[in-house]
């Protein structure tokens, strides 16, 4: 079985020196249940934490442990993707490095397709990197919806919640048509 630890509250990737974006990246327990001290220790940080984003901090990993874990490097959300978006592939290596430090053979660097901008750049540039570094290469996808259809009712449950019109040519768009959840087929194509 496969837990993902995910906040309580808020997903920015604003990170301190010395802390991690809780939500990226997404850390998963093999087989078993999640460490009672973990799940205990993360709920008393996030609720000392600012209530704009929820974190974890390095010495936790280190005081806690990551045995278990897998962790994936969170794509263009991550401090790895934001590296090579912002083209420097060698803070890029350092950071994913880092994270392999972190979590021996259980750290993968993380790719989606899913119709965003400069989306074929952060995967070839991701996979160079993990040929670089030999780090293991995985394809998620970030399902917002169900099927297909249901995006024009995400569309406007989102600019509902954050104070939008739907018909706003101008209003940001977070989510493509593609992020449904896909079959095993169509992630493979």
């Amino acid at each position: 079985m496969i837990y993902i630890i995910r906040p309580t509250c808020g997903d920015q990737t604003h990170r301190s020196p010395d802390a991690w974006a809780f939500t990226q990246p997404i850390a998963f327990r093999q087989a078993g249940e999640i460490k009672a001290a973990f799940g205990r220790e993360a709920g008393d940080r996030r609720r000392a934490a600012r209530r704009d984003r929820a974190e974890i901090r390095r010495e936790w990993l280190l005081q806690i442990g990551c045995d278990g874990l897998i962790a994936l490097s969170g794509g263009h959300q991550g401090d790895v993707g934001e590296a090579l978006l912002n083209g420097n592939f060698a803070l890029a290596t350092e950071r994913a490095l880092a994270w392999a430090d972190f979590f021996p053979g259980a750290f993968y660097l993380e790719v989606q397709r899913y119709g965003q901008p400069q989306q074929e750049y952060l995967v070839n540039q991701t996979a160079d990197l993990a040929g670089e570094t030999g780090l293991p290469l995985v394809a998620t996808h970030p399902v917002q919806f169900m099927r297909r259809d249901d995006f024009q009712a995400h569309e406007a449950r989102v600019c509902i919640a954050e104070g939008e019109i739907l018909g706003n040519q101008r209003r940001i768009r977070k989510f493509t048509r593609d992020q449904y959840f896909k079959s095993s087929a169509e992630m493979a194509a």
